[in-house]
């Protein structure tokens, strides 16, 4: 069991990682801990949003050593290896990438459309080469209020549209 996996790899201890997820809407990132990488615009959008079905997750961590649970929202994970980071990507819905940090294209693109997961990002160099915005995924301006993603990750659950995105994500993947 991937759960089984996680939860050894990570030390839950007190409460399972399946049961945390369950019933929830995964949100991911992967980045460091550098405000440029988006993590601290990541917490903010997680800790502004009141849809208790929605739990966002920060993977790559480097000041965290071990697994925390903020407000029952907010779970950030230490680094990991590249095989985890798909372990990660198969149970999430989607993928947040909040960088302001120029770097071409950042691999988490790539890596959750092929596993047909959407993005939402902030423009930058090298989205455009994988983000088709509003066809497997969405691409917003840095100065954008966290409220209007928030408002989009509400929508998207709330509808069948994040099928029709997962879809094409995975579609997108294949070019």
């Amino acid at each position: 069991n991937m759960f089984d996996d996680l939860n050894k790899k990570n030390k839950f201890n007190q409460i399972s990682l399946e049961n945390i997820l369950k019933d929830k809407n995964v949100v991911l990132t992967i980045c460091n801990d550098k405000p440029s990488k988006g993590s601290k615009l990541f917490y903010k959008l997680a800790l502004s949003n009141i849809n208790k079905s929605i739990i966002f997750i920060h993977l790559g961590s480097r000041t965290y050593k071990s697994p925390i649970l903020i407000k029952n929202n907010l779970l950030i994970i230490p680094h990991c290896g590249h095989n985890e980071i798909f372990k990660w990507l198969k149970i999430c819905d989607l993928t947040v990438l909040l960088s302001t940090y120029l770097e071409g294209l950042a691999q988490v693109i790539p890596q959750s459309l092929s596993c047909s997961k959407p993005v939402i990002v902030f423009q930058n160099s090298g989205v455009k080469d994988c983000i088709i915005d509003n066809y497997n995924g969405f691409i917003y301006h840095p100065s954008t209020n966290l409220s209007e993603i928030n408002d989009k990750l509400d929508s998207l659950f709330k509808s069948d549209n994040i099928k029709e995105i997962a879809e094409n994500a995975n579609k997108s993947s294949k070019f």
